[in-house]
């Protein structure tokens, strides 16, 4: 089961994808801060999906969202051996050409191809892991799904 708002029709949705070791605490309040915007967000709990759905309802998620917002930590797009990783969302993301938005939260990915799919993101917004939500990001994020929204991809 994935946490998401219901509320009447909301028209963006977004997933986020993220390394729940490294970056949940950020993720919950980015999470709130969307959905207090009207964003209908989607991010899948480890603790709330059996590990044999995992794979197949995060990739329905992405696929259903307007846009992917990247809890861009260190270790992001780390194989692991849990059915729970971001090197598979990371790799989804790539093959199926998914927008998405980038919150950079460390100096350098760890992972070669985090550092190569993200090198040249157009829409990013840097968020410290331990910092405060940054003002600027659910504006930044909100203008990348009205981008979206239009039609216009980048």
């Amino acid at each position: 089961q994935q946490q998401q708002q219901q509320s009447g029709e909301a028209s963006h949705r977004v997933f986020i994808s993220l390394r729940h070791s490294e970056a949940h605490t950020e993720a919950m309040a980015l999470q709130a801060a969307l959905q207090a915007q009207g964003v209908h967000v989607l991010m899948t709990e480890e603790a709330e999906v059996s590990a044999d759905s995992i794979p197949v309802e995060t990739s329905q998620a992405m696929a259903e969202a307007n846009l992917v917002v990247i809890m861009g930590s260190r270790t992001y797009g780390l194989k692991t051996d849990s059915p729970h990783n971001t090197s598979d969302e990371l790799e989804y993301l790539k093959s199926e050409s998914l927008p998405f938005f980038l919150v950079k939260m460390c100096d350098r990915f760890e992972m070669p191809a985090a550092r190569f799919v993200f090198a040249r993101a157009a829409h990013w917004e840097l968020w410290p892991l331990g910092a405060a939500l940054p003002p600027a990001l659910v504006a930044g994020v909100l203008r990348r799904l009205e981008i979206q929204s239009s039609g216009s991809s980048t």
